[in-house]
């Protein structure tokens, strides 16, 4: 016979349920089981939310890359760079002459 209820009793039924159970299995492994046990929890939920939180770039990192690579050899040296130190040497080389 299915018991009568709200929804919040249920749940506090099974929230005692899961801590009886709890309770056992801590007993069983003892003190430094449990802790050892708690640890590798710990570990995998840490990967898990690395992988998680890593997983958009991985999807995007396997689709192939829109545009194509260039070799370097294309990039000329920046003419303005260039311009501005030739001004700065010209210079120079006007103020040498007048000392």
């Amino acid at each position: 016979m299915i018991r009568e209820g709200t929804f919040e009793e249920y749940r506090q039924r099974l929230s005692a349920w899961r801590r009886e159970q709890l309770a056992e299995k801590k007993r069983v492994m003892g003190v430094e089981g449990w802790k050892k046990h708690q640890k590798a929890v710990y570990a995998k939920r840490v990967a898990y939310e690395e992988r998680r939180r890593w997983q958009w770039l991985d999807e995007q990192l396997a689709r192939p890359f829109p545009l194509p690579w260039l070799p370097l050899d294309w990039a000329e040296p920046d003419q303005e760079k260039n311009t501005v130190l030739t001004i700065r040497a010209n210079a120079l080389e006007q103020m040498d002459q007048y000392l």
